[in-house]
C-alpha cells in the first residue's frame, strides 16, 4: 500500500483495525504525510492508539524537510514502532519549488528500491492491466459523482470449446447480475443502468462508484475491459471537408468520374444503397480461392454478396458512392457520399469473411490490376487501397521491399497510385532478462506501408487537423 499526504492518514486508520489473516501487508509507504502532526495524532488516538498495524510487515515513510505537509517527518517516536523514516533536505525531486509533489516522491530511490524489492521486475513493466479504458476515466474524473456514464463491459473470450459448452453465456448473465447488485448496493434502481446484454458485452449505464466497484470483480466475474460506449455519427460528409476534398470537388468538379480505383479488401457489398446512384461497382474479383481469380460483373452469381465481413464495403463507402440518408426526424437529409462518388470500383476479395489473408491472394489481385491496364494500353484502374497491414521481421526481409512491397512497386511504375494504410505495428528489440526479444509495436508504420512508393494513411483530427494532427 503506497499512500500519499491526506491518503496516508486515510489508509493508516483502515489499516490498524485489520488483522493479519484479514490482509497480509508485506509493505506500507508513507510520502509527504501529515501522520506526524499532533492535531492528527489527536483526532487519530480518538479511535485507537498510535501502533504499528498489526497486518503490516513494514513501514517505510519517506517526507522532504521542506514539504509543509509532512511538518514533522520521524513518525517511528511517535507510534512507537520499527518505521523506516527517511527525512532530507531536497529529497523529493521536485523540490523546493514543489516539495509535496507525488510524482516526486514515487520517483525517489527509496520508494522505488522498497517496492520493486518486494514485487520484483513484475512491477517495472510499463504495459499493466487497464480494466477501464483512459477515455471513460476522464469522463469519470470531470463528471459528477451521481452521473451515469455509458458504457460497455466487454467479457473475456473464452477458448472455442469453452464458449460452445455456454461459458460465455453464463459470464454475461453474471455480470448482468452482478451490475444489478451494485446499483441497489448504491442505492439506485437497475431500470436506471439500462443493462443490455449483447453477445461478448454488457451495455450499462454506470455511476463512478458502481464502476469503481465494478473494476474490483473483473477477475471474478472474467471481464476483459470496461469501455466507453462512444457515440458514433456519420462522420464522412465532414471528413470531406476536412481533407478539402469538398472544395476540390466545388471548384474542379472533381467527383471521380473517369476514374477508376482497385480497392483490395474483403470485397465490396455491391447491392448496397450507397453505390446504386452511379453504379459505381463495375467488376469484382475473388482471390481467395485457388487458381486465377474469375471475374465476377453485376449479375452474376456472389457478385452483390462477395463481402462476408462488411470491412471492404466501409472502404469502398470512403471512396466513392452517394446516398441521402434522414439522421434526425422531421430534418432534411444529409448527403453521405464518398470522397471521389463518381468513381468506378474494382473489387478484389484478398482477405477472408473473418478478415485475413496471405500476401500470395493480394499478389494475384496486383498481377489483374497490371494484366488489365497492359491489356487497354492504358490506365483503366487508376489507383489501388489496401486498408491492410502486418508486421515483418528486418532480418528477413529489408524495410519496404517484402514480396508485397516489390510488386507494389511494381504496380507504381505503371502509373497506378498506391494508397496504403499506415497500420499499427512497427518493428523493435526489446531488451528483457532473457536478452533481446523481437516483437512487432503498436504506434508506428506495418507492412506494405513501409514503401517509399505508396501514400500512408493515417487518421487526423475531424476538426482541428493542423493543431492536433
Amino acid at each position: 500500500v503506497v499512500a500519499h499526504s491526506q491518503g496516508s492518514m486515510v489508509a493508516y486508520n483502515v489499516l490498524r483495525r485489520l488483522t493479519r489473516e484479514q490482509a497480509d501487508v508485506r509493505l506500507f509507504v508513507t510520502i509527504g504525510s501529515p501522520l506526524g502532526i499532533a492535531e492528527v495524532q489527536d483526532v487519530l488516538r480518538q479511535w485507537g492508539p498510535l501502533a504499528m498495524p498489526a497486518c503490516v510487515a513494514r513501514w517505510v515513510n519517506v517526507a522532504d524537510r521542506l514539504d509543509p505537509v509532512a511538518l514533522d517527518p520521524e513518525l517511528a517516536n511517535d507510534f512507537g514502532a520499527p518505521i523506516e523514516d527517511h527525512a532530507g533536505f531536497g529529497l523529493n525531486p521536485d523540490s523546493p519549488r514543489h516539495p509535496h509533489s507525488g510524482t516526486g516522491y514515487l520517483s525517489t530511490p527509496i520508494v522505488r528500491d522498497a517496492v520493486h524489492g518486494l514485487t520484483g521486475n513484475a512491477f517495472a513493466q510499463r504495459t499493466g492491466r487497464q480494466v477501464l479504458v483512459r477515455d471513460l476515466v476522464d469522463d469519470l474524473e470531470n463528471g459528477a459523482g451521481a452521473a451515469r456514464h455509458p458504457t460497455l463491459v466487454q467479457l473475456a473470450a473464452p477458448d472455442a470449446a469453452a464458449a460452445a459448452g455456454g461459458m460465455l453465456d453464463d459470464r454475461r448473465t453474471r455480470v448482468v447480475t452482478a451490475i444489478e447488485e451494485l446499483v441497489r448496493g448504491a442505492g439506485g434502481d437497475p431500470d436506471d443502468a439500462e443493462i443490455e446484454p449483447m453477445r461478448r458485452f454488457v451495455a450499462a449505464r454506470l455511476t463512478r462508484l458502481e464502476l469503481e466497484r465494478l473494476r474490483t470483480l473483473f477477475h471474478d466475474l472474467a471481464i476483459e475491459r470496461v469501455w466507453r460506449d462512444a457515440k458514433k455519427r456519420a462522420l464522412i460528409h465532414e471528413s470531406a471537408r476536412t481533407i478539402q476534398a469538398t472544395p476540390a470537388a466545388i471548384g474542379y468538379g472533381a467527383a471521380g468520374a473517369d476514374i477508376g480505383w482497385a480497392v483490395l479488401d474483403t470485397g465490396i457489398r455491391a447491392d448496397h444503397p450507397h453505390f446504386a446512384r452511379h453504379a459505381n461497382v463495375v467488376a469484382q474479383w475473388d482471390c481467395t480461392k485457388r487458381g486465377e481469380p474469375a471475374e465476377l460483373v453485376p449479375g452474376a452469381p456472389r457478385f452483390d454478396t462477395l463481402d462476408g465481413d462488411g470491412h471492404g464495403t466501409h472502404v469502398a463507402g470512403i471512396i466513392a458512392g452517394a446516398l441521402e440518408v434522414p439522421l434526425d426526424p422531421g430534418k432534411p437529409p444529409v448527403a453521405l457520399s464518398g470522397i471521389a462518388p463518381q468513381a468506378r470500383l474494382y473489387g478484389f476479395k484478398v482477405l477472408a469473411d473473418d478478415g485475413g489473408g496471405q500476401d500470395s491472394w493480394i499478389i494475384k489481385a496486383l498481377d489483374r490490376v497490371a494484366a488489365i491496364n497492359e491489356a487497354a494500353g492504358r490506365l483503366v484502374i487508376h489507383g489501388v487501397n489496401l486498408s491492410l497491414g502486418g508486421g515483418f521481421d528486418p532480418s528477413v526481409y529489408g524495410c519496404g521491399h517484402t514480396p508485397l512491397c516489390q510488386e507494389l512497386r511494381r504496380l507504381w511504375g505503371q502509373g497506378v497510385l498506391v494508397v496504403l494504410a499506415a497500420g499499427n505495428e512497427g518493428y523493435a528489440m526489446l531488451k528483457s532478462d532473457a536478452g533481446e526479444l523481437a516483437a512487432n509495436m503498436d504506434l508506428s508504420i506495418g507492412d506494405p506501408a513501409n514503401l517509399d512508393e505508396a501514400i500512408a494513411v493515417g487518421s487526423i483530427h475531424r476538426t482541428n487537423p493542423h493543431t492536433y494532427g
